[in-house]
């Protein structure tokens, strides 16, 4: 990622914060259910490229952005 260290610590600490993200992160270790319904509200619009989601040093990427 290009980014200033002050700015991945700033996304970094702002992702350990936030439940959702905290959620995506385990959900993306953990794997996807085939069903939406068995994946939580807040994490089914992730479903459509799911496929595309990485984790790396404590936060979520698509491609090469930044969730």
């Amino acid at each position: 990622m290009v980014a200033s260290p002050a700015t991945i610590e700033l996304l970094r600490r702002t992702a350990e914060a936030d439940d959702d993200y905290q959620l995506l992160l385990r959900q993306i270790a953990l794997g996807w259910p085939e069903s939406p319904t068995d994946v939580p509200a807040t994490l089914r619009q992730f479903m459509t490229f799911l496929d595309e989601l990485a984790e790396c040093d404590g936060l979520v990427f698509i491609g090469h952005r930044v969730v």
